[in-house]
């Protein structure tokens, strides 16, 4: 009975909490319910998966509100921003505290372009554009597409 109690109070707590976006560190699907991230993977050339964790941004707060305030960014994690309608999209760096690296996708969620952002220390903040028409642009942290060699022929998995 006392086996049983301590789970389930174990189990109240994790729900009452909840699992902060900042704080996951290893995720499965599973303990995604709740966390307000969902999984995504990345699909290198020779079908390598990269799984990610991410928090998705596809209203227009949510777009504007980024990752701005962050003070980290664990590696398995970042922000997808999704647009209905395929564009250029510029970003910026404006209230952003760490360095991102950010990789654009396009309508059939192929490879555009990718690059590292740096935090906007005073204002004009420079713009980081897409090479041409996307649709989605994940955010991730700075070193990510070395790392993973993420280049043209990479995929965003479902």
């Amino acid at each position: 009975m006392k086996k049983y109690l301590l789970s389930f109070l174990a189990l109240s707590i994790i729900g009452l909490v909840g699992c902060s976006p900042r704080d996951v560190e290893s995720i499965d699907e599973e303990t995604l319910k709740g966390s307000g991230m969902d999984m995504i993977s990345l699909v290198s050339p020779n079908n390598k998966i990269r799984k990610l964790a991410v928090e998705i941004a596809d209203t227009p707060n949510e777009r504007i509100q980024g990752l701005m305030f962050r003070k980290e960014l664990k590696e398995n994690q970042g922000m997808l921003f999704v647009f209905t309608q395929p564009q250029v999209l510029s970003f910026w760096m404006k209230n952003t505290l760490i360095p991102l690296d950010i990789i654009f996708f396009d309508a059939n969620k192929e490879f555009v372009s990718a690059m590292t952002m740096q935090p906007c220390e005073a204002d004009p903040c420079p713009s980081y554009k897409s090479e041409r028409a996307t649709v989605y642009a994940l955010e991730v942290g700075e070193g990510f597409i070395e790392r993973n060699g993420v280049a043209r022929g990479w995929k965003l998995g479902n």
